[in-house]
């Protein structure tokens, strides 16, 4: 435990736990997901801050986006209840996804 109601100024009231070690099982893939995310947009914060070539920045970004559309559309379809339902419209969004991407590279 970290800190109890009152124990300091500002800590809203209720009991904040720590957990010591990290169980990646238990908070579940989309928390991994957004995880992962939040760390590829870290480092692309610290690549700016690097004396790094803006096009290879440029391509990071775009690769992180291309991760983030896949990411999106994954958990949409895992998110899905019923085993009929339509899901063209997630895999044409992988896919034009993936042309856009092409595109950029053949460019």
């Amino acid at each position: 435990m970290l800190a109890a109601p009152d124990s300091r100024q500002g800590v809203a009231n209720g009991i904040i736990v720590e957990l010591i070690v990290s169980n990646e099982s238990f908070w579940g893939v989309d928390l991994q997901v957004n995880k992962a995310i939040v760390e590829l947009q870290n480092l692309e914060r610290a690549l700016k801050c690097e004396d790094i070539d803006l096009d290879l920045v440029r391509e990071y970004r775009n690769a992180v986006d291309h991760i983030c559309t896949t990411t999106e559309t994954f958990q949409r379809l895992r998110k899905r209840h019923f085993p009929e339902s339509d899901d063209s419209e997630l895999l044409c969004v992988l896919a034009t996804e993936r042309i856009r991407r092409a595109i950029n590279l053949c460019l």
